[in-house]
């Protein structure tokens, strides 16, 4: 994904982990995923991304810190 620079998924009933792939993404700067029904930890990698500054997970079932 070295071209990704935003993702916007809201509200598309998403379940499951969020990928840690995401904070591999040198590019990504915005992570829209609110509103869906993802579960489990925040995975740390996410921090790992260079460019991320807007990111929405809220309306999901989400735990840990970025």
């Amino acid at each position: 994904m070295p071209k990704l620079r935003s993702l916007d998924l809201r509200l598309n009933d998403l379940t499951g982990r969020i990928p840690s792939e995401f904070g591999k993404a040198p590019s990504l700067k915005t992570l829209i995923l609110r509103g869906n029904s993802l579960s489990g930890p925040i995975p740390p990698e996410i921090g790992d991304a260079p460019l991320l500054g807007n990111l929405s997970f809220d309306h999901n079932e989400l735990s840990g810190r970025v």
